[in-house]
């Protein structure tokens, strides 16, 4: 059925191309959409009139009925001719069309009466007319017919012709057929045109709201670009205004070292000497966080990869915070696993300090008690896994989720919380995704946090 279908579907395209019925301009015009209808029903007819056509000549010339015979053989004939006529008007067409029916079903009505068919044929144009031509056309049609009735009638009721239908039918079974025909021709005519208006009106509005669509999708485009373009140009604003706070940074900090050695006797300005170096290199970090984010939403940021120990590397990060666990009296916790030997790596060594310095700030700032502890091991020859755990003031269930969103802060209420710009985790579960691992968080409010991440053990290997 479904390949009968195409071919069918495939049969009507190609007879429409043949017809020339194109015209872009009028694609939304209900005209246009009748004319294509039409030609769909002259190319059916096309294949059912050849199809009913044998059988009805063949059993016509054996029963002697040579009226159905050329009947038939004239409206196929004309069938044909409007159908690969293309001289012939389009609006000649559908009348010659329309024209062939009345024909054929009047004649069948004289000759047969209303026993056959003839009376059922008589429907047809009338339908067909008015889903082509449109409602005018389809009472205009049903006028001719009530007229050719009434023709019928006269003849009957004042014996002007002798014709098969008043032989085998009386005038008043004609009158009631031909007044019932009639009406109910009408409500057909009527209810197909209504039928007809609804469906383009609603094609009109799927039309209209198609382009809404469009214009809506074009309009969404525009603001994507700009968004996207708005974005890289704060990307780049940040990095280059980064870069140019970072070098007079660094000309304070350089100032601060020579001052340093001038009124070593007096503590007051060593300690004042000692708050702008500690503000600075804090703001420093700060900066080169933004640099570095600002690096990764352009694609800038590159993988430097050596190979080294990651033993060495853990001490070399846990040496700035001996002094705060000092301070704060929180006990420091190594658990590493992995021999000497077997703990070199061959991945980018900045980006695994920096993954791990800030993780290990986020537990120091947030723990005030207890321990905070670095463990690192490795399951197989792929991959490092690494973990800090802490003794802090946790995180909350509903925070988890967003802990790792560019300048979020656990507990802004918190008065530690304000000592940094919320890129450490952020710029951390970036660098974890460049080194080919990921990094996950598990937390309790009020009972400590353990991050944990894992690292290629050889970059090399997913390249």
């Amino acid at each position: 059925m479904q390949i009968l279908n195409d071919i069918l579907r495939a049969y009507q395209k190609w007879y429409i191309n043949y017809s020339g019925l194109f015209d872009e301009e009028r694609e939304d015009d209900l005209p246009f959409f009748r004319d294509k209808l039409f030609l769909s029903i002259l190319s059916l007819s096309i294949v059912l009139g050849a199809i009913a056509y044998i059988p009805s000549v063949i059993f016509a010339l054996l029963n002697g009925d040579y009226y159905i015979f050329i009947v038939d053989t004239l409206g196929i004939l004309l069938l044909y001719f409007i159908a690969f006529n293309k001289s012939v008007a389009l609006h000649v067409k559908k009348n010659i069309f329309a024209g062939i029916f009345y024909f054929i079903a009047f004649t069948l009505l004289v000759f047969i009466g209303l026993q056959g068919n003839g009376a059922i044929v008589v429907f047809t144009p009338n339908i067909l007319v008015t889903l082509y031509s449109g409602r005018r056309s389809g009472l205009y049609s049903v006028g001719l017919t009530a007229l050719i009735y009434c023709v019928f009638l006269v003849c009957s009721y004042f014996q002007l012709v002798d014709l098969p239908i008043f032989s085998h039918n009386d005038f008043n079974l004609m009158f009631i057929v031909f007044v019932n025909n009639i009406i109910f021709t009408l409500f057909i005519v009527f209810s197909i045109s209504y039928l007809i208006d609804m469906l383009y009106a609603s094609l009109l509005k799927q039309n209209k709201l198609r382009e809404e669509l469009n214009e809506e999708h074009k309009n969404l485009l525009v603001a994507k670009e700009k968004a996207d373009e708005s974005d890289r140009l704060k990307t780049a604003f940040l990095a280059n205004m980064s870069h140019e706070i970072k070098t007079p940074m660094y000309g304070i900090l350089g100032s601060v070292d020579i001052l340093k050695n001038y009124n070593t006797e007096d503590a007051e300005y060593q300690e004042y000497l000692k708050a702008i170096e500690t503000t600075s290199l804090r703001l420093a970090d700060v900066i080169s966080d933004v640099v570095n984010v600002s690096k990764i939403e352009t694609g800038l940021m590159t993988i430097n990869t050596q190979t080294f120990n990651i033993q060495d590397a853990i001490n070399e990060v846990l040496k700035p915070f001996v002094f705060v666990s000092e301070r704060k009296n929180i006990e420091i916790k190594k658990n590493i696993t992995t021999s000497y030997n077997a703990s070199l790596a061959y991945t980018d060594r900045d980006k695994l300090e920096t993954i791990l310095r800030h993780i290990l700030q986020n537990a120091f700032k947030f723990t005030n008690k207890g321990f905070v502890e670095i463990g690192c091991s490795k399951p197989d020859k792929t991959f490092f896994e690494f973990y800090v755990k802490d003794s802090g003031i946790g995180i909350a269930m509903e925070d988890i989720q967003t802990v790792f969103q560019p300048f979020f802060q656990v507990d802004a209420e918190h008065k530690k919380a304000l000592h940094g710009s919320g890129l450490g985790l952020s710029l951390a579960k970036s660098y974890v995704e460049m080194l080919g691992g990921e990094i996950n968080i598990e937390s309790k409010e009020n009972g400590g946090t353990t991050v944990w991440f894992t690292v290629y053990s050889d970059f090399e290997s997913i390249k």
